[in-house]
């Protein structure tokens, strides 16, 4: 149902009952002339994603090449860091940058060593060794960035100073 009547100012005003309620019209006939903070509201929806792009990944993409280069950096110092060391009786494996970690691996307790290569490495041509240990913690220690020839002759190596812990013989 519509209803026509004058409003305080003397202008001309439409009532229209849409079945929800009464809608107010001063003779204007656009949506935005009902509701004219709806096209805010609209025009904020529909830049929902670009407000998500802006106020949440913006930053990150700024951030992302510092990320990059920190990590490039934080990966080759924390490698150049990394030493292992065959001694006589155990396996020295010492890693870290600001806390340093010690781990020493009696040969004799070397249970299995193996040679392996991830996505990454494979990428670069490198291989890692790992060794693991009989320990209540499964202990595994990597020594990771070698090239085929040298993780082959550090698992032979490790192999034999294992069967001469154990008095092992073939």
């Amino acid at each position: 149902m519509r209803k026509t009547g004058v409003s305080k100012g003397g202008k001309k005003v439409v009532e229209q009952d849409f079945g929800g309620g009464l809608l107010l019209s001063e003779g204007r006939q656009n949506f935005c002339s009902f509701a004219p903070n709806a096209q805010i509201g609209y025009v904020a929806s529909s830049l929902w994603g670009t407000l998500i792009v802006s106020v949440i990944l913006f930053p990150l993409i700024l951030i992302l090449p510092l990320t990059l280069t920190l990590t490039l950096f934080y990966s080759v110092f924390s490698l150049r860091k990394f030493i292992f060391i065959l001694e006589k009786r155990n396996l020295l494996v010492r890693r870290g940058i600001i806390k340093y970690s010690y781990s020493l691996i009696p040969y004799e307790n070397i249970q299995d060593i193996h040679v392996t290569q991830t996505f990454v490495e494979r990428l670069f041509g490198m291989w890692s060794v790992t060794v693991f240990t009989a320990t209540i913690g499964g202990g595994a220690v990597s020594i990771p960035a070698l090239d085929k020839t040298d993780a082959e002759k550090l698992k032979d190596a490790l192999f034999t100073k294992m069967k001469e812990a154990k008095n092992v013989t073939d």
